[in-house]
């Protein structure tokens, strides 16, 4: 569930996106569960694909995010992966499936954030809205003094899967 229930007896496990490494050589991809995925999909498509480096900075800039990765694996049907790397670095709206048998909510990466800002009340639209002004997360007070956001709306984001709080507290 995206959304944690509230109640007493619950036990909340977030879950990340899906591990990749941090840098553009690796020995083995055995560890990264983002860049399996992604080699197992491009193979799907190129059966010789063999451009890690390329696969590693797709999982980098979709956050191992394994629908984007999937979306964005299809697209090496029509383009190079070099490519795909710069029509997700400008704009995420390019992640959409041509496949007919997805669920509307899981076209595109613009459905699925879509999907979840329908769910939103409208003071947690007004806060979105207001903190997408921060590059690389924020602190609290800078989000009350910008978005005018009450600890309680934060926390409300942070419930629905829209926020994370960092080991840092950011």
């Amino acid at each position: 569930s995206r959304e944690a229930l509230n109640l007493q007896e619950e036990w909340v496990r977030p879950v990340q996106g899906m591990r990749f490494p941090d840098e553009l050589t690796i020995q083995d991809i055995e560890p990264y569960s983002a860049l399996q995925l992604f080699m197992e999909r491009a193979h799907r498509v190129q059966r010789d694909f063999d451009d890690v480096a390329c696969a590693i900075q797709v999982c980098q800039l979709v956050g191992g995010m394994p629908l984007a990765i999937e979306l964005a694996t299809a697209w090496l049907k029509v383009m190079p992966c070099d490519q795909i790397i710069k029509e997700i670095q400008r704009n995420l709206d390019f992640l959409v499936a041509k496949a007919r048998n997805i669920d509307e909510r899981h076209s595109s990466i613009r459905a699925v954030f879509d999907y979840s800002w329908q769910l939103l009340s409208t003071d947690e639209q007004a806060v979105m809205a207001k903190l997408s002004v921060f590059h690389g997360g924020f602190e609290l007070e800078a989000a009350e003094q910008v978005a005018e956001a009450s600890l309680f709306i934060l926390s409300e984001l942070v419930e629905k899967s829209l926020l994370r709080v960092a080991p840092s507290g950011r």
